[in-house]
């Protein structure tokens, strides 16, 4: 999973101040519970998609699932999920 957070966006350029990801899962929580973990730690004061895989991403309470863009295992990123991420960063960036 990767987070892309501190977002900024002018006209077509984004621009992150940070790219991020999970750190090794020495607790053995399931990617869901990772995520609401780090989420619900406040490290996200700005704009970010998170980008994973794992479909029981699909169960994240709706708030956080809004910043979700779930890739396919098989074909990882494509431009079409690439252009998703890019959009959701723009309207949240837009909105801080």
């Amino acid at each position: 999973m990767i987070l892309l957070n501190g977002m900024r966006s002018s006209g077509k350029d984004i621009r992150a101040n940070r790219i991020d990801r999970l750190l090794t899962n020495s607790s053995e929580l399931s990617r869901k519970d990772e995520i609401l973990s780090w989420y619900y730690s406040g490290n996200h004061s700005e704009a970010f998609v998170i980008l994973d895989d794992d479909k029981c991403l699909n169960d994240l309470p709706e708030n956080i699932k809004d910043h979700l863009v779930l890739t396919s295992s098989s074909l990882s990123l494509t431009d079409e999920l690439a252009e998703e991420a890019i959009t959701k960063l723009t309207q949240e960036a837009l909105m801080h």
